[in-house]
């Protein structure tokens, strides 16, 4: 049940492009890029909405939509900057499902969160820390997918790590549309203080589907933007 209530959540989703900015030169005047979670860098093309074409061409927007349109890499973003996979129809239209393949934008400073767009880099997470922003269960879903590799077939939920993430965010959000608690194992947006557990830790196990995000070396951009 609760993964079935999320597969229909209706949440706030917003498209961004050059108008919800007020600043029409932030991304027309020039290439702009950002990257994923996983470190795929995207070039950003803004007209009503921004579309992202991946630098890595074997790269594919699998939405596993079941709507008739072209699947596509967009900008989207409520508290979190998200690199979404959307069925953008003929007409310009957009089919969005809490099941589709979201991740945050990385960033290592707030010049890789597309300035003009209102969001800062904080905890390597492109965020809108505005008090109108709530964090929503669409910001959720995608830190819960942070660290998966984008689907290379459908349907997406056969990537049992995403299931049960969707589980996960069922347990704590339930079917609201905002909601600020965050899984446990899932790409935190705030600081968390470390546990202290008695003996030696020892090394996390990764999920299958899972991938470990890359790290960020000292003074150097989330985006190569060079060829």
């Amino acid at each position: 049940m609760l993964r079935a209530s999320l597969w229909g959540l209706l949440v706030p989703l917003t498209l961004l492009g050059v108008g919800c900015s007020g600043d029409s030169s932030s991304t027309s005047s020039s290439a702009r890029y950002v990257a994923d979670s996983l470190g795929n860098v995207f070039s950003v093309s803004c007209s009503s909405y921004c579309t992202l074409t991946p630098k890595d061409a074997t790269l594919k927007p699998l939405s596993c939509a079941s709507a008739d349109g072209v699947d596509t890499f967009v900008l989207t973003g409520s508290r979190i900057l998200t690199v979404h996979a959307l069925m953008v129809s003929t007409y310009g239209g957009a089919s969005f499902s809490a099941a589709e393949p979201a991740r945050p934008v990385r960033c290592a400073s707030d010049a890789d969160c597309l300035p003009g767009l209102g969001y800062v880099c904080q905890e390597e997470l492109c965020q809108n820390n505005s008090t109108a922003t709530p964090m929503t269960t669409t910001d959720i879903i995608a830190l819960c997918q942070a660290d998966i590799l984008w689907p290379l077939s459908c349907p997406y939920v056969t990537n049992v790590v995403f299931a049960q993430r969707m589980v996960e965010v069922g347990q704590v959000c339930g079917t609201a549309a905002n909601c600020s608690t965050v899984p446990a194992d899932c790409k935190q947006p705030t600081p968390v203080a470390p546990r202290l557990d008695a003996g030696s830790p020892s090394a996390p196990e990764l999920d299958a589907g899972a991938a470990p995000a890359p790290a960020l070396d000292a003074g150097t951009s989330a985006i190569d933007s060079g060829t």
